[in-house]
């Protein structure tokens, strides 16, 4: 009877400590994470930048270099482009020939 009753206090009584230590830490991380998370805003968001980082060096190795798309095209037409083209304020048409232009030669999206 005392060797059953030894066993249970080794083992029982070790086993509720550490499974009250687990219970104390996870709460206590998920405290620790929301303190953060309201003092220091700006650390999440520096986290989530360097996690997203990594990924992308991870693809990097994995994967090696993207090759470039031949379809992606960039057009702008700044202030300075509408005065050399001589066109006033309100005709807006340069823009829609511009789109037209750019759906002609084969763009998928165009903003």
């Amino acid at each position: 009877m005392s060797n059953l009753k030894t066993y249970i206090q080794k083992n029982i009584f070790l086993n509720s400590n550490k499974n009250r230590n687990i219970l104390l830490t996870i709460p206590g991380a998920f405290i620790l994470i929301f303190l953060l998370f309201i003092l220091v805003p700006d650390f999440m968001q520096v986290m989530e930048l360097k996690i997203q980082d990594l990924f992308f060096k991870l693809r990097y190795r994995i994967k090696g270099a993207e090759q470039e798309s031949r379809l992606l095209r960039y057009f702008n037409l700044d202030n300075r482009d509408i005065q050399e083209l001589n066109v006033k304020n309100d005709d807006r048409t340069i823009f829609a020939e511009a789109i037209e232009a750019l759906a002609k030669a084969g763009s998928g999206n165009i903003m």
